[in-house]
């Protein structure tokens, strides 16, 4: 009754209401501003033919157009007068206007729409009492043994006191859980259009309070305590000193105890604050940036550590990288040091004036204080900056905390079972970000770290080098794993896989007898936002849940949560997430948003900030 009532009130038929309904729907399912549904016309308008016997019902096409600032009553109205349009050529035959606008015909599918639309309405035999109706009724699901030419068909049945309808699918296409979420949620738009027909289409939502609450709050209650408070210099030197003698890194036939590589990271990072203030005339401050222009090697994890203890952030450089890329980053960080080995890539040209070279045999290392020394920085201040391709074409570099990177390390330690047993794989060129998901869990729990040459990576004996030495943790990109050949590996216990999708012949080889976790993840939520252990069976593209102390939200064009099942746009917020890209406070602006959904809990931890992934 209030929906013929709301129709009768807006001078439109139940046709109109409901079919201006299912536009909205619609839309939010399929993210679209542009609907086109069919439906059908007695086409019995003339008196000749309304006593006759015989077919002349004839094909009615559909097309609506919304916008966010419209209302649903401005909605009706708009697609009322659309019918009334169409009535006055509903004589046109449907094949006719097929071939007038020269559509393409495709057997597979119907040629203009592929969603059916109506509501049918007989002589109301069966009245009921105030007391006895129901106003919304669930939809039927008709049987699957019956054949649906369409996509999707939705009929309302009218002729009682309350509606009734009717939804025939193609079983190819949608499964019977799918359709009935889909009636679930148009069920919930009818009763909210009639509580409030004035609400713009930006604020309707089709999402009911149970299923709110379990996508927005259950499904990202993902706290759990980690040291946020401390730096990675200062959890690494808490390593050192449970396993000082313990080898921390291997590269080729050299290696460095956790002590060893302590102090050489404690003289290369007294020898930069020197340096700096000689060479600058200024004192060495926290988020002070400093280039490593370096290959895997020993030197290169001496030089991230020599960094942070000095209290800077690193910025990684590929020697490989173009030139201009590399003049790029040198501009834009306005590094005043650049670290690097003295058999680097010689074809690429950094100013002169700025280069250290921290090769081991180097006489800094003999002259420079060994000992740790007071923290420089704080676990909110910059522990690296790393530059992505940008959409411009100009590399962004994105702003990462030490915050962040120990929300990211203590999950990797959890999730891949990473201990002082562990023997990692470090292959992964530092100017990605992935790099930090191999060095530093390992680090920090007191594995053995070893670093995999470019040759050794190239060259086709990457499996058999992890065989020989044994390694148990890998970390690879999905098209490296691919190209794989088999091999059983016993010693190896995970494979941690992103960047992605392998077919499920390859996962299936790979993680059987081992943990084999896809992890997914923007540069901008410190490499890794969501992680799933992959068990045969699972679809190859799952991307799992949320990591400890992370939100994920899928939302349409309004930052609104979107149904299970429905395309939206993934924002991710929490621990993890950068803080934004360095000097580009307007790109900084668009992309990361105010979490509409941040809770008191929430914000006390300063979690107010979402980032669109795209």
């Amino acid at each position: 009754q209030r929906m013929r009532l709301l129709a009768q009130r807006n001078g439109i038929t139940l046709n109109s209401l409901m079919l201006s309904s299912v536009n909205i729907l619609l839309s939010k399912y399929t993210g679209q501003d542009d609907i086109v549904i069919g439906s059908v016309m007695a086409n019995r308008h003339y008196m000749q033919t309304e006593g006759l016997i015989g077919f002349f019902v004839n094909t009615q096409v559909n097309r609506t157009q919304l916008t966010n600032s419209q209302s649903f009553e401005a909605l009706m109205q708009q697609v009322h007068q659309e019918q009334i349009n169409t009535q006055l050529h509903q004589d046109l035959p449907f094949e006719k206007l097929i071939d007038e606008l020269g559509v393409e015909r495709d057997m597979s599918r119907h040629p203009v729409f592929q969603i059916m639309f109506m509501v049918r309405s007989f002589n109301n035999q069966n009245k009921k009492t105030e007391q006895q109706k129901e106003y919304f009724k669930p939809y039927e699901i008709e049987s699957d043994s019956q054949t649906e030419k369409l996509d999707l068909s939705i009929t309302i049945d009218d002729s009682q006191d309350e509606l009734r309808g009717l939804v025939s699918y193609a079983t190819s296409l949608f499964c019977k859980t799918t359709i009935t979420k889909f009636i679930k949620n148009y069920i919930f738009l009818l009763e909210k259009l009639v509580e409030k027909p004035t609400s713009s289409y930006s604020d309707i939502s089709i999402i009911d309070s149970a299923d709110y609450k379990e996508i927005v709050h259950n499904w990202n209650a993902t706290e759990k305590e980690y040291p946020k408070e401390k730096t990675i210099q200062e959890l690494f030197e808490e390593q050192v000193a449970k396993t000082p003698n313990k080898t921390a890194l291997v590269f080729e036939n050299k290696s460095l105890s956790y002590n060893e590589l302590n102090e050489k990271s404690n003289q290369l990072a007294h020898y930069i604050r020197v340096q700096y203030e000689e060479r600058v005339g200024k004192t060495f401050v926290p988020n002070t940036l400093i280039a490593l222009c370096l290959d895997r090697s020993l030197e290169m994890i001496i030089g991230m550590l020599a960094v942070l203890k000095a209290g800077g952030a690193y910025v990684p450089i590929d020697s490989n990288y173009p030139q201009d890329r590399i003049d790029y980053i040198l501009e834009d960080t306005k590094v005043e040091f650049i670290l690097i080995r003295k058999n680097n890539n010689n074809s690429i040209q950094l100013p002169q004036d700025r280069i250290i070279c921290i090769d081991l045999k180097e006489e800094l290392y003999s002259n420079a204080n060994n000992n740790n020394f007071n923290e420089y920085s704080k676990s909110d201040d910059l522990a690296y900056v790393i530059y992505t391709s940008g959409t411009t074409g100009k590399p962004k570099g994105v702003e990462l905390t030490h915050s962040n990177l120990n929300n990211l390390t203590f999950n990797i330690i959890e999730a891949f079972d990473i201990d002082e047993q562990t023997i990692s794989s470090q292959i992964i060129s530092t100017s990605f970000d992935g790099a930090v998901s191999e060095i530093y869990p390992t680090l920090i729990a007191g594995g053995t770290l070893h670093i995999i040459s470019e040759e050794i990576k190239q060259n086709g004996n990457l499996m058999k080098h992890i065989a020989s030495e044994e390694i148990t943790h890998l970390t690879v990109p999905a098209d490296l794993l691919e190209s794989f050949e088999y091999l059983a590996l016993n010693k190896l216990k995970t494979i941690h896989v992103g960047g992605g999708v392998n077919s499920v012949g390859c996962l299936n080889r790979w993680s059987n007898g081992r943990k084999l976790i896809n992890a997914y993840g923007p540069t901008e939520g410190t490499v890794y936002t969501t992680m799933h252990q992959y068990r045969e069976g699972d679809l190859n593209t799952k991307i799992g849940k949320p990591i400890n102390n992370t939100n994920a939200y899928v939302l349409d064009s309004n930052n609104a949560p979107v149904p299970v099942g429905v395309i939206g746009e993934l924002y991710i917020g929490g621990a993890s997430l950068s803080r934004g890209y360095l000097n580009r406070p307007d790109l900084t602006a668009e992309r990361f948003i105010e979490n509409p959904f941040a809770t008191e809990a929430d914000k006390a931890k300063g979690y107010t900030r979402l980032y669109k992934t795209g």
